[in-house]
């Protein structure tokens, strides 16, 4: 499992990060990507989400979307 964090930087890079995704989880990794802002501010539902995928049995079958536009100051 590869846990991504992304910055604001991110949003303009959507269809290289889609492309960089797929090839690793072509390698067997599941990626799960968290904005900068939601690991300091949602902490707890970042983690929930975290163990949720670690004990997901067939996490192969989903893919995560890209996460969401960043919440407003992201990145400055």
């Amino acid at each position: 499992m590869i846990i991504k964090l992304d910055g604001s930087q991110h949003v303009d890079r959507a269809a290289y990060n889609d492309q960089r995704t797929q090839f690793l989880e072509a390698q067997n990794f599941r990626v799960l990507r968290f904005w900068n802002g939601a690991v300091l501010d949602e902490r707890e539902a970042v983690i929930e989400t975290i163990i949720r995928a670690i004990l997901n049995p067939d996490w192969r079958q989903h893919r995560d979307p890209l996460p969401s536009p960043p919440p407003s100051g992201e990145g400055e």
